[in-house]
């Protein structure tokens, strides 16, 4: 179960394309953390880019949770394990000698 939710912080922490700062995106894994442990799907979407919102339904996002729900059990609790801040480039795996 943890691993699960390690790997959505990561994604939410790496999925940001400009420097956020660590205790907003703390503040805003939590609430999106909460609104799945709680089934309240619906609200998710302010948690994606326009795009994500567009390739996938609130219902298909719904079925994707739950799914996972059922596979690694649910949420009872979380907690911040570690951050690492990278540039973009580096988040893009380009490094210059």
């Amino acid at each position: 179960m943890k691993k699960y939710i390690s790997i959505i912080l990561v994604a939410l922490l790496f999925a940001c394309s400009t420097e956020v700062d660590e205790n907003i995106a703390k503040k805003r894994s939590s609430e999106l953390l909460e609104l799945i442990k709680s089934h309240d799907f619906a609200k998710t979407n302010e948690f994606y880019s326009d795009e994500m919102n567009a390739s996938e339904s609130i219902k298909d996002r719904e079925e994707k949770f739950l799914k996972i729900e059922k596979t690694a059990g649910e949420i009872l609790s979380y907690e911040f394990i570690s951050s690492e801040k990278k540039t973009i480039n580096e988040r893009n795996g380009i490094y210059f000698a």
